[in-house]
């Protein structure tokens, strides 16, 4: 049991460190995330996982939408070389979240770690898109 502590401390450093030293162009680090009105009302009317996951199921589809017309919007003032640079950096990104994101889930993890899983994608689709709104 020990060992599983540690490792889970050592996991949860690292991901704080990362996230607090995420810079966001001239900006500064993002402290407040950009989730619809509807997410927030859902989440506080909802009672178990299921209500949970399909909160964030349809928060994800919206954020996804957000990002997508962020992105968008970023390459049509691009050249073309920043276009292919900006094209393989989120090419990247996507890698990034999938993996990290499935971290929270194992075949023990039961229900607790779907929602992890899901929210971890939530979330960083969130970061990403008020990312690419602030940068662009």
């Amino acid at each position: 049991m020990l060992k599983i502590y540690k490792v889970h401390d050592t996991l949860f450093n690292l991901f704080f460190i990362i996230f607090i030293s995420f810079p966001v162009g001239a900006e500064g680090v993002l402290d407040k995330y950009t989730t619809s009105q509807r997410y927030g009302l859902c989440i506080k009317d909802a009672i178990g996982s299921y209500d949970y996951l399909s909160c964030i199921e349809s928060e994800i589809k919206i954020q996804d939408k957000r990002l997508n017309f962020n992105y968008k919007k970023a390459v049509k003032n691009l050249s073309q070389k920043r276009k292919n640079q900006l094209r393989d950096i989120q090419r990247t990104w996507v890698k990034y979240r999938n993996q990290k994101c499935s971290f929270f889930y194992h075949k023990h993890s039961g229900s607790g770690g779907v929602l992890d899983m899901a929210e971890c994608s939530l979330e960083e689709t969130v970061r990403r898109a008020d990312e690419l709104g602030v940068i662009f």
